[in-house]
């Protein structure tokens, strides 16, 4: 099953990971329903994108 994270479109920080497509789907509404209650609105500035699945080899990444 594929994960999404959420990130801050312009900047890539990530603000969740590891979330159903639905999930990170709610999070983000509420987020923009914050966002418009405070009055700091900004469109497209979450964007959800697949996570990445590790497929090498993880004693290389972890330098062992």
């Amino acid at each position: 099953m594929t994960k999404y994270k959420i990130q801050i479109r312009e900047s890539g920080e990530v603000m969740e990971g590891g979330l159903t497509l639905i999930e990170a789907t709610e999070i983000v509404n509420s987020y923009v329903r914050e966002d418009k209650s405070d009055e700091v609105y900004i469109p497209d500035f979450y964007q959800i994108i697949p996570e990445k699945k590790f497929t090498g080899n993880l004693d290389l990444v972890l330098g062992n």
